[in-house]
């Protein structure tokens, strides 16, 4: 790609499928996009952006299998390129690409090669229990992390919040993304239950005493629609700007501390609901092709 755009292939050809048949193991898989992935990562961002191969999401693979794929890519930075008939996938897996792309502009920070040597077409003798985005934008400081299931039957997994992320002690807001659901507030660790070859993308941020955005519909990261965004202690109120797609429906999920409910919700454009469930609240507004400006008030 040299003298075009400055990224490089750094491994083989995948394809639609999870897994090679048992009678050729060589035969081409989203395991080879895997293994290139996260083999050659180190390289991510510093020497060039990486190439892992296309990202499919069409059946035979399971919706879970296609979200472990769309949040992968999404969480490295890697070059985000599709090979999927786009106007024959069904709206549920075009939802995936369009709640994934663009990745973010990441670069990698464990600079070892995972558990493969530092060569082309590299086959990790195996695959990390998690992937760990780390943010700092208008939108806060926190992580959105892939926790992992490799194995061919469902799983419970547990990650710690200092071993594997690098956090300080504290206590943290933990929000799945894809199933759009507040965990809850945890100090040391999570644990969750992973289906087969599934993951859950999970949004950490630390708790505070004021409401505070959790996660949007626009995109994984809940960085790349948020233009700016503010709390006034005095009126109660978080302010916001977000880039949108005009008549697509941009969601809000917000976290409601204690002694707090979401009272109104202004905007420049159509609010469409708002709801709330404990200390979690979505807001939807109607997307436009200008910025959009809201406004969510709060009160004890």
């Amino acid at each position: 790609g040299f003298g075009y755009y400055d990224g490089s292939r750094v491994g083989g050809d995948d394809f639609a499928r999870w897994a090679p048949p048992a009678k050729n193991k060589n035969a081409m898989s989203m395991q080879v996009f895997f293994n290139s992935l996260f083999g050659a990562n180190y390289l991510n961002g510093i020497c060039w952006w990486s190439d892992p191969d296309v990202v499919m999401v069409r059946s035979p693979l399971t919706m879970e299998e296609a979200r472990t794929i769309v949040t992968t890519i999404a969480l490295s930075g890697q070059t985000y390129m599709i090979s999927d008939f786009m106007a024959k996938l069904p709206n549920e897996r075009l939802e995936l690409y369009k709640k994934t792309m663009p990745a973010m502009p990441v670069h990698a920070v464990d600079l070892f090669p995972f558990r493969t040597q530092p060569v082309c077409c590299p086959r990790p003798t195996s695959l990390p229990k998690a992937l760990d985005m780390k943010i700092n934008t208008v939108t806060g400081i926190y992580d959105v992390v892939a926790v992992y299931n490799w194995a061919d039957r469902p799983a419970i997994k547990t990650v710690s919040f200092a071993r594997d992320f690098g956090l300080n002690p504290g206590t943290y807001l933990v929000y799945d993304f894809w199933n759009e659901k507040l965990l809850g507030a945890f100090t040391d660790s999570l644990t969750v239950d992973v289906p087969i070859h599934g993951v859950r993308a999970c949004v950490i941020r630390p708790l505070t005493s004021i409401p505070q955005v959790l996660a949007t519909s626009r995109h994984i990261s809940a960085a790349r629609s948020i233009r700016k965004i503010q709390w006034d202690d005095a009126s109660m109120s978080l302010t916001g700007t977000s880039n949108t797609v005009a008549d697509v429906a941009y969601e809000l999920f917000l976290y409601v501390p204690d002694g707090e409910k979401l009272a109104k919700v202004d905007a420049n454009t159509e609010v469409l609901y708002h709801i709330q469930n404990g200390h979690f609240a979505k807001v939807a507004l109607q997307g436009q092709s200008k910025p959009v400006e809201w406004k969510v008030v709060f009160s004890k």
